[in-house]
């Protein structure tokens, strides 16, 4: 395993995340979903591309990566894409960080673009990034994608932004998109780990320059090989990595600067009311239980070790720009 911790200074501008509509009772470990895309990963000579080197999972393979019990979860359902997610929740955060002034400028201000996934996406021969690039009118903008890195590729995009963003002219900003939809023959469960469901996030990020009243102050990044090809005799539970979560916390803590006496340790919760959503929309959830004028660091483990922590510091609410009659009422996270 390899780690990496950082400071950084990043503002949070806009921010959005989207959840599968659909719900579903999920008692198995492959995602049920069926998808003609998928047609090159379901002829039987592919087995060998199939996570475990197999399509039919052995009992003892069954009994390691199925749910306690049947989860509920929330789905994106027939004719809803992870790039038809993506482009939802880019376009909402967009409109956030466009609320206060022109929404053309800040479509313009959007330089880099980082799209994180783990799953393929249905639209097999298609770009999401450039896609995004394309709906969302980001004529100044250069798309790339961050692929299946699981839980870190979410803390890996952030130091990329921080690194981006401290070259970059004043103004200009970085959007980090993720999105994932699970279909046959990917798994869904990890067992004692969560059932993982369908979503998509998005975030606009400033830099030093940028005035915020939420700022990412830190990251930690843990990566660990994909356990995927591991032979299925060999196969064991995941096993919790002890002290893993803690460790994570404590280094970016201790990047950002700050005491962990006060500072809100907020992480993800396995077996959620609509099971686990992609890691940037769990971060973005809980940026949300970061309050006015605190301090919080929040981490989000993976299967396997993989994972990330990042310190974030609020503003007081008296040090944010006032509401006004004519700002819209806004379902997302309230950044300004």
């Amino acid at each position: 395993m390899c780690s990496m911790t950082t400071r950084v200074d990043l503002a949070v501008h806009g921010a959005a995340t989207v959840r599968g509509a659909v719900p579903a009772l999920f008692d198995g470990v492959r995602a049920q979903e069926r998808s003609s895309s998928y047609f090159h990963l379901l002829d039987k000579s592919c087995d060998w591309a199939l996570p475990f080197e197999t399509r039919g999972l052995p009992a003892a393979a069954l009994q390691h990566l199925a749910p306690e019990s049947p989860t509920r979860i929330a789905t994106a359902g027939d004719g809803v894409a992870a790039g038809d997610m993506a482009v939802q929740a880019a376009r909402a955060a967009l409109a956030q960080a466009a609320r206060d002034g022109d929404a053309e400028a800040a479509a313009d201000s959007i330089r880099w673009l980082i799209y994180c996934h783990t799953t393929i996406d249905e639209i097999t021969n298609g770009s999401i990034a450039c896609r995004l690039s394309h709906e969302l009118q980001l004529k100044q903008c250069f798309p790339v994608a961050l692929s299946q890195s699981q839980v870190a590729g979410t803390f890996i995009a952030l130091l990329l932004a921080q690194s981006l963003l401290a070259e970059a002219a004043p103004g200009d900003r970085v959007m980090v998109v993720a999105a994932d939809k699970w279909l046959f023959p990917y798994l869904r469960s990890h067992g004692r780990w969560g059932v993982a469901s369908d979503g998509a996030g998005a975030l606009v990020l400033g830099g030093m320059d940028a005035p915020a009243a939420t700022r990412i102050t830190s990251v930690a990044v843990a990566s660990a090989p994909e356990p995927m090809w591991t032979p299925i005799d060999a196969l064991t539970p995941p096993q919790p990595q002890t002290g893993h979560a803690e460790g994570l916390a404590a280094q970016a803590l201790q990047a950002g600067g700050l005491d962990s006496a006060a500072a809100p340790v907020l992480t993800a919760a396995a077996g959620e009311d609509d099971g686990e959503p992609p890691a940037l929309v769990a971060l973005i959830e809980r940026l949300r239980g970061v309050e006015a004028g605190a301090a919080g660091v929040i981490v989000l483990e993976g299967v396997h070790g993989d994972g990330g922590a990042c310190t974030v510091c609020t503003a007081p609410r008296n040090d944010r720009a006032p509401a006004t009659a004519a700002r819209p009422a806004h379902p997302f996270l309230e950044i300004a």
